[in-house]
């Protein structure tokens, strides 16, 4: 393993890989946690459906960061929200109601990182960045606000 200034990206695919295989063999003979899980007392069986105008909102008050797995800059969906907002709110509450979303909300781009100043073994010094599509955080913010996800 190279260590100092110089990490090829086969060395750090190695590195990732012996990690993940020592961690399965470390775990392997661990019985699996008891399922604590119990039956809903009370379902949600229905969504209030977010609006255009909180859409045109939530959009305007992103940040202006596009990710490569957006088919479209953001500030092109910016300029365009007003257009855009009945069709985001549509699959907003059709998401919601049905359970589902998108396969393309479902990825993410993971981009080691090194720490700043760091010195000796790399991957000893690495974080995990990650960023997901645009529409997808607009999604995940518009479903945590608590007046969109309360029953009607």
């Amino acid at each position: 393993m190279a260590t100092g200034s110089t990490l090829s990206a086969d060395e750090f695919a190695q590195f990732f890989q012996q990690k993940v295989e020592d961690v399965r063999a470390t775990t392997a003979s661990t019985p699996s946690p008891a399922s604590a899980a119990s039956t809903a007392t009370e379902l949600i069986n229905s969504w209030t459906q977010v609006q255009p105008d909180e859409v045109v909102r939530l959009i305007s008050q992103a940040p202006n960061k596009t990710c490569q797995l957006d088919p479209a800059p953001a500030w092109i969906v910016k300029e365009f929200s007003h257009l855009l907002a009945p069709y985001i709110a549509l699959l907003f509450y059709k998401s919601l109601e049905s359970g589902c979303y998108s396969q393309s909300f479902k990825h993410a781009i993971v981009l080691p990182l090194l720490n700043k100043n760091s010195t000796g073994d790399q991957t000893a010094n690495v974080n995990f960045f990650t960023t997901t599509s645009y529409m997808y955080s607009t999604y995940a913010h518009q479903t945590e606000l608590s007046k969109f996800v309360l029953p009607k």
